[in-house]
């Protein structure tokens, strides 16, 4: 069961190419390998060996100038694409703007700092009205991104991460928004590792921490009975099982949508979960159907 508790590198921090190119660099009999050329890392919907240079040209000047107001840029472009990409049902989109865009620009230009809140960017710069489910999203991202990068995360993210993704399951799956897989998968793996990170947290928190008073009063953040609670009702919404709960439904891949998967991933985190807090024959009978 130790491999179910392994978390995946963040997606924030680097991508599927850099992630695996020191594995072929070790490899140097094979020659050249262009990591792009590769199947599992050559992403749909547009070249990604420019998008470095495109964001230099398009950003650069306005940054040295004035960081802030270039930031609050940067997010806006970024968070309109990701509404007319989610109001589109554009997956390629989604997934170029996921798992490639919104690392470069924050190796970029949020290397050491917060994307800014929606509201801020609404407040900073002219833009239309985002909708929700777009904003939700864009959060998922950020606060991850804070995790990612920060080695002391506020307080404030960690009250903020978990009401975020109390809406997502709720508002997003809800209205079946589609979404690429792996970014389905990354929000579950990232919803365990912060509840995991949290339960770290607050066993190390002393009375006379400013958080413990905070954190006192929020008994129901990031609780266990909750967390199960979730995944046994993304399991049981996707409608993947039978009636008897024992066998998967056949749905024909070309069916799949976003519940689908996030109640066949919810099954495999059930079982993470489970070797998390030891209980295993829980996490045996919740793959069962697998």
């Amino acid at each position: 069961f130790f491999f179910l508790m392994i978390r995946r590198p963040p997606r924030s921090t680097q991508s599927r190419s850099s992630a695996a190119s020191d594995v072929y660099k070790r490899q140097e009999y094979m020659g050249t390998i262009n990591i792009e050329d590769l199947p599992n890392f050559k992403l749909p919907g547009g070249p990604n060996d420019n998008i470095e240079e495109r964001f230099r040209r398009q950003y650069d000047a306005a940054f040295q100038k004035d960081p802030v107001g270039c930031r609050l840029r940067i997010a806006a472009d970024f968070l309109q694409e990701l509404a007319k990409a989610i109001n589109t049902s554009a997956i390629d989109t989604l997934l170029r703007l996921y798992d490639t865009q919104f690392n470069k620009l924050s190796e970029l230009y949020f290397k050491n700092t917060q994307w800014p809140l929606p509201h801020e960017v609404e407040e900073g710069i002219e833009i239309e009205e985002l909708e929700l489910n777009t904003q939700f999203l864009y959060l998922e991202l950020s606060m991850r991104h804070v995790y990612a990068r920060f080695s002391t995360i506020p307080t404030d993210v960690r009250v903020d991460s978990w009401l975020n993704y109390l809406t997502i399951f709720d508002i997003v799956i809800k209205e079946n928004i589609p979404l690429p897989p792996a970014w389905i998968w990354d929000i579950l793996d990232e919803f365990l590792y912060q509840f995991q990170a949290f339960c770290i947290f607050r066993s190390k928190l002393k009375e006379d921490d400013p958080a413990f008073k905070e954190l006192a009063e929020e008994k129901e953040l990031w609780n266990l009975k909750q967390v199960k609670e979730i995944l046994a009702s993304l399991v049981s919404t996707s409608k993947i099982l039978k009636k008897d709960n024992k066998t998967l439904e056949d749905i024909p891949l070309n069916n799949l949508q976003t519940i689908h998967y996030f109640g066949y991933f919810a099954m495999v985190c059930q079982l993470r979960l489970s070797a998390m807090i030891g209980e295993f024959r829980e996490g045996l009978i919740a793959v069962e159907p697998i």
